[in-house]
């Protein structure tokens, strides 16, 4: 069994799994909800210029683990930032340890399209693709016979998904001429192998239709293979590995000065307690929950805003939340676990920093003393 048919197989058991723990009924429900504004893969890449689907990848089956310090929303937005026309997102858990709540994060940070890259065999994968926020996503020539691809192929097309079509070889393309695919994706990596070779891409590049779009995917690994692809005639490349190991891409923390505020650092938000604040504020306003509320919130007048939010969290912190992304868990467990990026730290308090919440006339340090316990008082006197 080659590597390829090995990850079939776990994906069919995958999304079986899936299927019972979120049913197609509620992902279909929660798109009409969401109703995202579309994004056009096929629009962003229908030009003449040299375009780059950046991809965001921790980890592949042939290279291991490609970037230890992963965080996908600083990659976004370095991308982003960087020219890129669209983000490319591996979602596969088990062989590139990638997650599909990345792409609902990514796009809220980006206004480019944003691609689904997984090893997609089932109309669900179609659905939860769309409910995550994805504008487009990817087919495998290999892994779909003819009649799999024409009907993935139109469900896409209901969702407004655009829609890669992956082919190595020609019996790949001639299955996407004859199920009217829009963009070829042309994987210089053999999926069988793993083995790359550059030059595949030049053996479509006069074959596809007018008006369609070619891409060329997979090997990119210095300028100079860009370079020469280009003066050739491609125009579009989905590029990986090579971004996310690209010394642009790391040590862009380096120092740091903590002053004040180390609470909420130390004890964030839980996801779901956020989740359920959303909820709240949400229904404050709108009397239900949909989860896509961002562009009507924006039209609110700011005070009414701040009136909610003391209503709304009258007991409670919203501050930095345990999402598993960009916080993967609260300060103290990192510590325990010495799973922590070691820069110079310079610590830092305010005098007085806690008369903000008292009267002028209150000493805010005999107030500070007289509210610790024994326990504490010993520890900070030994200090």
């Amino acid at each position: 069994m080659n590597i390829l048919d090995k990850i079939l197989k776990e994906k069919e058991f995958e999304v079986e799994n899936l299927k019972k723990s979120f049913p197609l009924e509620q992902l279909q429900e929660g798109i009409f909800k969401k109703k995202y504004d579309i994004r056009s893969l096929y629009d962003a890449l229908n030009n003449n210029n040299t375009k780059i689907i950046a991809e965001i990848k921790k980890a592949s089956p042939s290279k291991g683990i490609i970037q230890e310090n992963f965080q996908p929303l600083k990659i976004a937005l370095e991308y982003f930032n960087g020219g890129a026309s669209a983000i490319s997102i591996l979602t596969d858990e088990k062989f590139f340890q990638g997650k599909i709540d990345y792409i609902t994060a990514v796009r809220s940070v980006v206004n480019i399209p944003i691609l689904r890259k997984d090893f997609i065999v089932d109309d669900y994968q179609i659905y939860q693709s769309k409910f995550y926020g994805a504008d487009a996503i990817l087919l495998i020539g290999k892994a779909l016979t003819l009649k799999k691809l024409t009907s993935l192929c139109e469900i896409s097309q209901k969702l407004n998904l655009d829609v890669i079509y992956e082919v190595h070889d020609n019996d790949d393309f001639k299955k996407g001429i004859e199920a009217g695919v829009k963009i070829f994706g042309v994987n210089n990596r053999n999926l069988e192998t793993f083995d790359v070779d550059n030059a595949n891409v030049l053996n479509f590049i006069n074959k596809i239709p007018n008006n369609s779009i070619l891409i060329s995917e997979s090997g990119i690994s210095s300028k100079d293979d860009l370079d020469m692809l280009v003066n050739l005639g491609v125009k579009n490349f989905l590029i990986g590995e090579y971004l996310m190991v690209s010394p642009l891409s790391k040590n862009t923390f380096s120092k740091a000065i903590h002053q004040s505020g180390g609470v909420p650092l130390i004890y964030p938000t839980l996801k779901t307690d956020a989740q359920n604040q959303a909820i709240k504020f949400e229904k404050y306003f709108f009397n239900e929950y949909t989860g896509n509320v961002l562009n009507e919130l924006k039209k609110i007048d700011s005070n009414e805003i701040l009136k909610a939010v003391e209503e709304v969290y009258s007991e409670e912190f919203f501050d930095f939340v345990v999402d598993g992304i960009t916080i993967i868990e609260p300060l103290m467990e990192s510590f325990k676990k010495g799973n922590i990026h070691s820069v110079d730290l310079i610590i830092g308090a305010n005098n007085d920093e806690w008369s903000l919440y008292h009267d002028d006339n209150v000493d805010v340090n005999k107030w500070l003393y007289e509210e610790t316990t024994p326990e504490q008082k010993e520890k900070l006197l030994n200090l």
